[in-house]
């Protein structure tokens, strides 16, 4: 199941998912851009992301949205594990 919080900014959503199987929890950043990215908007993302410097926007939440994710973590992620 997803959660989908909205950033305070109104131009992105921050959706969480946690996978059972593989034991991971996804963050995504979602954009509500109406417009299409350029080629060399592409590219540059593309490059920024293979050297490891790819930033492109902060998700700000006030508290309602922070005790949302809050919930959303406790609810769907399991205890840690003992290690032996």
């Amino acid at each position: 199941m997803k959660e989908f919080i909205p950033c305070e900014c109104g131009g992105e959503v921050l959706a969480l998912e946690y996978d059972e199987d593989d034991e991971v929890l996804y963050l995504s950043m979602i954009s509500r851009s109406p417009h299409r990215w350029s080629w060399r908007q592409r590219f540059r993302f593309a490059w920024l992301a293979l050297r490891g410097k790819l930033y492109l926007d902060d998700i700000v939440l006030k508290q309602e949205g922070i005790n949302r994710m809050w919930f959303y973590l406790v609810e769907h992620t399991p205890e840690p594990k003992e290690e032996k």
